[in-house]
């Protein structure tokens, strides 16, 4: 949540398009909403997260 938050904060300031990030790429990636980037990042980082902090089996 935080990395999505900071990501929305950057894109903001600087005014960024998913064409500036990917000028390389084809047209109908480059229409793309910058905030399903986002939202894709902040998947990712759920997942990776949550992977690494799985919780520990209790005995009941």
């Amino acid at each position: 949540m935080i990395v999505g938050l900071l990501l929305a904060i950057y894109v903001g300031m600087t005014n960024m398009t998913t064409a500036a990030l990917f000028p390389a790429m084809p047209p109908f990636i480059q229409d793309i909403n910058i905030g399903l980037l986002i939202l894709i990042v902040n998947l990712v980082t759920m997942l990776i997260v949550s992977s690494i902090t799985k919780p520990k089996d209790v005995a009941i």
